[in-house]
């Protein structure tokens, strides 16, 4: 409390101060002449913000510690209140987006963050243990419908999809099919339709236009036509009813390679970026590789600049890392220094009663033998 201009009173009891020199960093003493307590002046607003710059300057930069101008326990002292305020989650605007981004990345300590984006600006997250249905429920629950929905194909996300906006149109990222079509077939497959079924596979991201995703559907028909018996070619099991299965398919991989693409042709996930309604379908993407290297490679580099981060620590980096990534950011050093008041503090675990804990469970003071302190020789199975 201040009272006559800049004069402080005393936080004991309420006299008057007076100035009493000043301290090594040139700050003016007060002291109280009644009860002998001595304190300085601050403010606490200015405080907060040069710790908040502080820890904008580390968490963003790409130089490491020893390069700031102050030591690694100053910094971890002067920011160790801004891991706890709340990051703020990112306001939904209601605008429907023509198309939307929705990816998951694994992180350390068995966490998964699952990112939603529109072509430009991270629009949301959502933490879990791992990609399902709930979790892209959870996510998709923070949006608002769009046109179009581009993904990656991982497990959850087209029931999820289904479940909360069953009219969205989906978009396959051609990416990923591809690169799930090299995995079956590998990158120099031995037989004819591998390889025919392989380049095939490679044209899908040099699809541009609405007749070249015709002719490419054609080259698949006409691929079928050609090789369509070699997947329905089984092998029988000579050692059958001794060992199971009695038969199996021949080419299981070549023809797991065509039932994604067929499959993917009959949902019509495959060309949703040419058959849209949209007069600018030109900017819509037919791959997530905007969000994985973008948004995803960004917090990557993240841990990798910062190692070590505790658990908390890790989450609330990345979260204002999302945060600064959004359409309409908050100026976090503003943001952190007036919300200093709702830092979480860690509190213990108070006692239920006022009872003295039990120690007599580990306290083996009182069956404590000399002996067990001397070495022991000879055999140790001996038993005189």
């Amino acid at each position: 409390m201040v009272s006559g201009g800049r004069i402080p009173r005393c936080m004991l009891c309420g006299q008057l101060m007076v100035k009493n020199g000043k301290t090594r960093a040139g700050t003016t003493r007060w002291r109280c002449m009644t009860c002998g307590m001595s304190r300085v002046q601050c403010r606490d607003d200015i405080r907060y913000r040069k710790d908040t710059q502080l820890f904008v300057s580390w968490l963003f930069s790409h130089m490491p510690v020893e390069f700031l101008p102050v030591s690694r326990s100053t910094l971890s002292r002067h920011i160790q209140w801004c891991w706890h305020v709340p990051v703020p989650s990112i306001p939904t605007t209601g605008v429907i987006e023509p198309q939307i981004l929705i990816d998951g990345i694994y992180l350390p300590y068995k966490w998964c963050l699952l990112i939603a984006m529109n072509t430009h600006h991270v629009l949301a997250w959502q933490w879990c243990h791992r990609e399902n249905t709930a979790a892209y429920k959870a996510l998709l629950e923070q949006l608002v419908e769009p046109e179009c929905v581009c993904l990656d194909g991982g497990p959850g996300a087209h029931r999820a999809l289904h479940e909360t906006w069953p009219d969205v149109r989906i978009q396959r990222c051609l990416v990923h099919v591809a690169r799930n079509i090299r995995v079956y077939l590998t990158s120099k497959p031995r037989t004819i339709a591998g390889k025919s079924l392989l380049t095939l596979s490679k044209k899908l991201l040099r699809i541009h236009t609405q007749e070249q995703a015709i002719q490419w559907q054609q080259d698949i028909n006409q691929w079928y036509q050609t090789y369509g018996y070699v997947i329905h070619e089984v092998t029988a099991n000579p050692r059958y009813p001794y060992e199971s299965p009695a038969w199996w398919y021949t080419h299981a991989r070549l023809r797991k390679a065509y039932r994604l693409l067929e499959r993917l042709i009959r949902k019509q996930h495959l060309f949703t970026y040419l058959n849209t309604h949209q007069e600018n379908h030109q900017h819509l993407l037919n791959s997530t590789n905007r969000l994985e290297g973008g948004v995803n490679k960004t917090i990557r580099r993240l841990l990798s600049l910062h190692p070590g981060l505790s658990q908390d620590h890790m989450r609330c980096a990345i979260e204002w890392t999302l945060t600064s990534m959004s359409e309409n950011p908050v100026d976090i050093i503003t943001y952190l220094s007036t919300h200093h008041d709702e830092a979480i503090t860690n509190t213990l675990v108070k006692p239920t009663t006022n009872e003295k804990p039990d120690t007599t469970i580990n306290d083996h003071a009182s069956t404590y033998d000399p002996q067990e302190l001397q070495i022991h020789y000879g055999w140790a199975g001996r038993t005189t």
